[in-house]
C-alpha cells in the first residue's frame, strides 16, 4: 500500500483540483465581504438618520424604517406631503406606524410627518407611497 504522499505526488490532477477549490472558496469569501459591507453602509445611513430625527420626534422603536432620498423635486409637486421636499431631504417610511417623516438634514429639521399607504392592491409592500390629502 502506497503512502498518502506518494499517492498525491503521483496524482498531478490533485494540485489542479486543490487550486480550483481554493479559488472558489476565496471568491465566495470576497462576495460575502462585499455584500456585508454594502448592507452595513445602508444600515448605518438609516440608523444615522433615525438618530438625528429622533432628537426632534419620538419614533417607533419596534421597526426599522425604509429610507428614501429626494432627488427630483419636480415629481413631488402633485403630492401635498412631499411637495415641501427639496433635493437631499430624507424620508423615513414606517410601515407598521403607517407614517412617513420628511427630514431636511441641511437644517436638521423635521419638515413634515404624514400618513403613508403601505398596502397596495397587489399586496406588494415594496413600493410605499405617501398619501396625498
Amino acid at each position: 500500500m502506497k503512502k498518502l504522499r506518494e499517492v498525491f505526488r503521483d496524482a498531478k490532477w490533485f494540485h489542479w483540483v486543490a487550486l480550483v477549490a481554493f479559488g472558489l472558496v476565496a471568491g465566495l469569501f470576497i462576495i460575502i465581504v462585499i455584500n456585508t459591507r454594502s448592507h452595513t453602509g445602508a444600515d448605518k445611513e438609516v440608523k444615522s438618520v433615525v438618530a438625528k430625527v429622533g432628537h426632534h420626534v419620538i419614533l417607533p422603536s419596534d421597526e426599522t424604517p425604509a429610507l428614501a432620498t429626494v432627488t427630483d423635486t419636480s415629481k413631488l409637486k402633485n403630492n401635498k406631503f412631499l411637495s415641501q421636499g427639496k433635493s437631499g431631504d430624507k424620508i423615513l417610511i414606517y410601515a407598521k406606524w403607517q407614517r412617513a417623516v420628511l427630514y431636511r438634514p441641511s437644517l436638521d429639521k423635521v419638515v413634515d410627518i404624514g400618513p403613508v399607504d403601505v398596502t397596495p392592491p397587489s399586496g406588494d409592500t415594496s413600493g410605499f407611497a405617501p398619501v396625498s390629502k
